[in-house]
C-alpha cells in the first residue's frame, strides 16, 4: 500500500522563500503598473478640461474664459459678498461632470462640507489650475487688476503656452477645506491658479510669486511639500520625493488642447530657474522663450 508523502519542514521553507522572492519582484511592477495608470487617467482629465476650455472659447469670439468672474447669475458661491465664477464653473456645461477636476495622482480633496453639492465643491477646488498669467492676465496698470483674456491667435505659440496643469489638492494647502487667498474683486484666487516661473516686472502682468524656495507657496501656502508644488508656482510635481524634485513630472495641457508629462526644467525654459532658487532671484535669460513658452 502507498503512503501520502508529507512535505519536509525544508521544502516548505523553501517553497516560502520562492514565493517571497515572486513578490519582492513583482509587488514594485504592480506599483508601477498602478502609477503608471493614474498618470494616464491624470493626463485623459487635463486633456479634456482642455478640450472645453477650446469649446468655451470658440463660443466667445476664441477668447479664453478668464480665471475667476465676479458678479453675473449662476455663480456657485460668493466670496465677500460678490458672486463668484472660477474658470471650471464656466467648463463645466461643456464636460458635464466635476469628476474631470480630479487628479487622481493627488491626495484626495478634503470631504464635502455640510450642505454643499459635489458637483459644486468640486469646481470651486479642483486639482488643475489654470495658466492665468498666459491666456487670461491682469496687466498691472489696474489693481487689484481686471483680467484680459486673450484669443488663441494672440499667443505666440498655442502649442508651447501652458494652459493649464495639475496642482495641489486643498487637502495639502494650509488652509480649510473651502479656504483660499483672493487679492479681492476683481482679481484672482489661489485655488484655481498656477503661476509661471517668473512673475515680477516682465511681462508686466499681476501674479502671486516665482517659482522658487521660501516665497509665498513654499513657506505660507504649502509649507514645503514638493511634489504638491511648493517650488514650482503651485504646479504639482508628482512623483518627487525631495528637494531636488528628482522623479517629479507635471501634467499639462497646452493652448493647442494636446496633453503632456513635462519636467519641470521643460517648464521654465527662458528662466534661470532651478530647484531651490530663493523665490525672487528667478531672473528671465531668454524672453523671447519665456514668452513662447510659457504666455
Amino acid at each position: 500500500m502507498r503512503r501520502n508523502r508529507a512535505f519536509t519542514l525544508i521544502e516548505l521553507l523553501v517553497v516560502i522563500a520562492i514565493i517571497a522572492i515572486l513578490a519582492a519582484i513583482l509587488f514594485p511592477v504592480f506599483a508601477q503598473a498602478k502609477s503608471a495608470a493614474k498618470r494616464s487617467a491624470a493626463l485623459s482629465n487635463v486633456k479634456q478640461l482642455a478640450l472645453g476650455a477650446l469649446m468655451y472659447s470658440a463660443d466667445n469670439d476664441d477668447v479664453f474664459h478668464p480665471l475667476v468672474s465676479w458678479g453675473g447669475p449662476g455663480q456657485p458661491a460668493n466670496i465677500g459678498g460678490y458672486a463668484y465664477q472660477p474658470w471650471t464653473w464656466l467648463d463645466l456645461p461643456y464636460m458635464k461632470t466635476a469628476d474631470l477636476f480630479t487628479d487622481p495622482l493627488a491626495p484626495s480633496i478634503e470631504a464635502t462640507p455640510a450642505g454643499w453639492p459635489a458637483t459644486t465643491y468640486k469646481s470651486l477646488v479642483p486639482q488643475f489650475g489654470l495658466n492665468y498669467v498666459g491666456v487670461a492676465p491682469y496687466p498691472a496698470t489696474a489693481n487689484p487688476g481686471v483680467p484680459t483674456p486673450r484669443s488663441q491667435s494672440a499667443l505666440g505659440s498655442v502649442a508651447s503656452t501652458v494652459l493649464m496643469a495639475a496642482k495641489f489638492s486643498n487637502s495639502e494647502d494650509n488652509l480649510g477645506a473651502l479656504g483660499l487667498y483672493w487679492w479681492g474683486v476683481p482679481a484672482w484666487t489661489s485655488p484655481v491658479a498656477i503661476d509661471p516661473p517668473f512673475c515680477y516686472n516682465a511681462p508686466d502682468y499681476w501674479c502671486t510669486d516665482d517659482w522658487g524656495s521660501g516665497g509665498f507657496y513654499d513657506a505660507t501656502y504649502l509649507g514645503g511639500k514638493v511634489a504638491a508644488g511648493a517650488i514650482t508656482g503651485g504646479v504639482s510635481m508628482r512623483g518627487a520625493s525631495d528637494r531636488t524634485l528628482s522623479g517629479g513630472r507635471a501634467t499639462v495641457a497646452w493652448a493647442d488642447g494636446h496633453a503632456t508629462v513635462s519636467a519641470p526644467g521643460a517648464l521654465a525654459k527662458g528662466t534661470n530657474w532651478y530647484p531651490n532658487i530663493p523665490s525672487g532671484d528667478v531672473q528671465l535669460t531668454n524672453i523671447e522663450e519665456f514668452v513662447r513658452d510659457n504666455l
